[in-house]
């Protein structure tokens, strides 16, 4: 597998006083679970807090989250140039 390093990031915002639900319908990344994402990762990030949600990777799907402002952040890295099999989460908008 040739080595490739990208890296891509996904900011999404809602309107002021607003938080966004983060749902994910189905989830695929290079499944490397014993090498710590290091091919295929994508990480999550609520800015409102100090540390990252989380970084997932293979078929284990993200958890529901709901952020504690009104973004949210996305980084997806990989270092391989295989294929980003699926990624599809469902966003809501939820008053605060």
């Amino acid at each position: 597998m040739k080595e490739v390093s990208k890296t891509f990031l996904f900011r999404i915002s809602a309107p002021e006083n607003e938080r966004i639900e983060l749902e994910f319908v189905d989830f695929l990344l290079f499944n490397n679970q014993i090498e710590d994402c290091k091919a295929q990762s994508l990480t999550i990030r609520d800015p409102m807090t100090d540390s990252p949600i989380g970084k997932y990777c293979g078929n284990t799907k993200p958890p529901n989250y709901t952020t504690m402002g009104n973004s949210l952040f996305m980084v997806l890295d990989s270092n391989t140039d295989g294929e980003y099999k699926v990624i599809i989460p469902t966003l809501t908008r939820q008053s605060g």
